[in-house]
């Protein structure tokens, strides 16, 4: 996403890329978000998800289920089991 906010010929090839996706049903995930500016265009061109270091830093998976139970209780069954299938402790 870095030439995002630079680079007509980016924000051409990322609005593609959403509509296409759309257009057979699927979902977008836009990953390398670093930036509020990121944000807001992807959200005008209509990307359903963002990840990236504006988010959060990489981290093991034993920090990532804290990370998940902490915000959601919901979540936490299907991390648990991720975990577990990991041999995360």
């Amino acid at each position: 996403m870095r030439g995002l906010l630079e680079d007509p010929d980016d924000e051409a090839i990322a609005r593609g890329t959403i509509a296409l996706a759309h257009s057979i049903g699927l979902k977008v995930v836009a990953e390398g978000v670093e930036a509020e500016a990121q944000v807001q265009v992807l959200r005008e061109l209509g990307c359903d998800e963002m990840q990236g270091f504006l988010f959060g830093r990489p981290m093991p998976a034993a920090a990532a289920f804290d990370f998940v139970r902490s915000r959601s209780s919901n979540a936490v069954p299907v991390a648990r089991h991720r975990c577990d299938a990991l041999g995360v402790t």
